[in-house]
């Protein structure tokens, strides 16, 4: 099951503790680009979830040495 950011709070107490796995993509980009985020959508905050007990940014700032936006896969549960 694929949630996105403005569903999971809603359905996180239903799936959360029956999730075998959980798998989360953070997108990595330039500051000014979570910057341009914020402002479009408030809403956004921080990028950070609550998984389990952990802390889990969903964007975070692209390394120093990286010139293009990507996207890892973690495996959180």
């Amino acid at each position: 099951m694929l949630v996105a950011r403005t569903q999971w709070n809603l359905v996180r107490p239903m799936i959360e503790p029956a999730a075998d796995r959980v798998i989360a993509f953070t997108f990595h980009t330039l500051k000014e680009k979570i910057v341009e985020m914020k402002i479009n959508d408030p809403k956004l905050e921080d990028f950070i979830y609550q998984i389990e007990g952990r802390k889990l940014s969903l964007i975070e700032e692209l390394p120093k040495s990286g010139e293009h936006p990507f996207t890892t896969i973690s495996l959180v549960k």
